[in-house]
């Protein structure tokens, strides 16, 4: 969606580059709309059981969250604030009158700070290479810090590691058809603890070398069992262009189904011990229940 590393599927996939790092998300939350661009709404009740699993398992009052390909923020407003995927359409729509720059960022922040969660502490860090788009997020309160950085390209710098060290989450909800081992190898060799590691690779994407690499830090991969929306192809012909590519992949199951949405997996990275502890099927359980009752309270 940006100007990273070169994707394995970008011959395939729509372009978004163009609406990713603008100094304001409206043009690029417009261009997704259509497409029902949703999975972030389908991972914050995960991201949230995983930092109340964290702070409880951990005994710490704040968790850190590193959100790699993290844009404008979006995972990281919907953790810190109470605000839902539709508010969030709501606040960007560009159809009514344009105030500038200046005015969109505060009008923007005050709404966030009067939707701020006090039930936790939360600490994100967002990590992308455009730049515009995480001075958009640290400047409205959805991330607390950030690292500009393409990590396939180059190592963490010595400030960045040292922000980082602390850190009980990884998560990544629409980047991995950009980032491959290499950034995540960088990243949790940074990590003091071993974190939990919450990734949405779609269906299509090979991922075998992030597992081997996540792997080899001690944590155990796990899969849900059913995968979730993404968001819908751009057009027939996107859709007929990454059936064609995924049938030249010998990874990619035959039966795989093709329907009106692009689909991603659900996995998550733990050490042992802390599966034992809570096995992925409860903690899915409890993210989804909380998150109904959530909805049925809202209505």
């Amino acid at each position: 969606m940006s100007s990273r590393p070169e994707a394995r599927w970008e011959s395939a996939k729509a372009s978004f580059d163009t609406l990713y790092d603008r100094p304001h998300p409206a043009r690029y939350f417009s261009g997704l709309r259509p497409l029902e661009y949703k999975i972030p709404a389908y991972a914050q009740p995960v991201i949230e059981q995983c930092v109340s699993a964290l702070a409880e398992l951990r005994r710490k009052q704040k968790i850190t969250v590193l959100d790699l390909c993290s844009g404008y923020g979006i995972n990281g407003a919907l953790l810190k604030y109470d605000v839902t995927m539709d508010e969030l359409y709501e606040l960007y729509d560009d159809s009514g009158p344009i105030p500038n720059l200046a005015q969109r960022i505060s009008r923007d922040r005050e709404f966030l700070k009067n939707r701020k969660r006090t039930d936790r502490e939360t600490v994100v860090i967002g990590q992308d290479v455009a730049v515009n788009a995480l001075s958009y997020a640290q400047s409205v309160g959805a991330i607390d810090a950030m690292i500009k950085a393409n990590l396939e390209r180059r190592s963490l710098r010595g400030n960045e590691a040292r922000l980082i060290k602390d850190v009980d989450l990884v998560t990544v909800t629409g980047g991995l058809s950009y980032i491959g081992s290499t950034t995540f190898e960088r990243v949790l060799r940074a990590v003091k603890q071993p974190p939990w590691v919450l990734f949405f690779p779609l269906q299509h994407t090979p991922i075998y070398e992030i597992r081997d690499t996540i792997g080899s830090f001690g944590l155990d991969v796990e899969d849900a069992p059913r995968p979730v929306p993404q968001r819908r192809f751009k057009d027939e012909r996107e859709r007929r262009a990454i059936l064609a590519e995924s049938k030249q992949d010998a990874t990619i199951p035959r039966d795989w189904p093709f329907g009106s949405y692009l689909e991603a997996k659900l996995c998550l990275a733990r050490p042992t011990a802390d599966i034992r502890a809570l096995p992925l099927r409860r903690l899915l359980s409890e993210a989804f229940d909380a998150d109904s009752r959530s909805a049925e309270t809202a209505a």
